[in-house]
């Protein structure tokens, strides 16, 4: 398994992570709001 490879889905993992977590606190805002 070649390190940059690793380095690479980490990455891509975190970002997705980000966003979703991001989507969900927006969700929760609005449920709140509304």
């Amino acid at each position: 398994m070649d390190l940059l490879a690793v380095v690479y889905s980490l990455a891509i993992f975190y970002h997705i992570l980000l966003r979703l977590m991001t989507i969900i606190m927006v969700v929760i805002f609005y449920q709140i709001e509304y």
